[in-house]
């Protein structure tokens, strides 16, 4: 008799309260799900994704400087004279007169005992129109060189020193060297007229 009261008691209890009682038990297992599975890689990712404004902000502050230093070296372009801009643009060569860098570089290496192990000139397709008529579109070349068998450092040094004296523009892009073969090889960006 007592075990059938009991059992009424908590039918009567599951028919008055279900409502109160499915809403528990969802928030019972949104609860448990968030604390078991959910927290920790929402922890990982909050953390890891931040935004880091300060660093953005410097970031943006740095672009704009540099923004800022391009316009006044356009300005600075525009204001030379049209016999001044030839003169700038004799040291940017023409597409035909790429043949020149092959013999550059060996000269260089030549003079410095150097052995080249390659020269490979890639024309880049991508250009971009200046706004001035009387000049004609920037194009990039990739030069990569590669040698080996240099004794020393300091003769990589004197060979980057000779580059930069160079006339022609040359940047620097990449810069590896091979132990186990002992050799480097290097990556420039020159530009010519189209």
């Amino acid at each position: 008799m007592k075990n059938k009261s009991i059992k009424n008691f908590f039918t009567l209890l599951v028919l008055r309260y279900n409502v109160i009682l499915v809403i528990l038990i969802i928030i019972i297992v949104f609860v448990a799900g968030w604390f078991l599975l959910l927290q920790r890689p929402y922890n990982a990712i909050s953390q890891a994704g931040s935004l880091n404004v300060e660093k953005k902000q410097i970031e943006l502050d740095s672009n704009k400087q540099e923004l800022l230093s391009l316009k006044k070296l356009e300005e600075q372009f525009n204001s030379i004279s049209s016999a001044e801009r030839q003169y700038l643009l004799s040291v940017l060569p023409e597409l035909g007169d790429l043949s020149n860098i092959y013999q550059q570089i060996e000269e260089l290496s030549g003079s410095l005992n150097i052995d080249l192990k390659g020269i490979n000139i890639n024309p880049q397709t991508s250009s971009k129109e200046d706004s001035n008529k009387d000049l004609k579109s920037l194009q990039q070349v990739m030069v990569n060189v590669s040698f080996e068998g240099v004794d020393s450092y300091p003769e990589v040094i004197n060979f980057l020193q000779g580059v930069e004296k160079n006339i022609r523009v040359l940047d620097l892009a990449t810069f590896s060297y091979s132990n186990s073969q002992d050799s480097y090889v290097l990556s420039f960006k020159t530009y010519y007229i189209n």
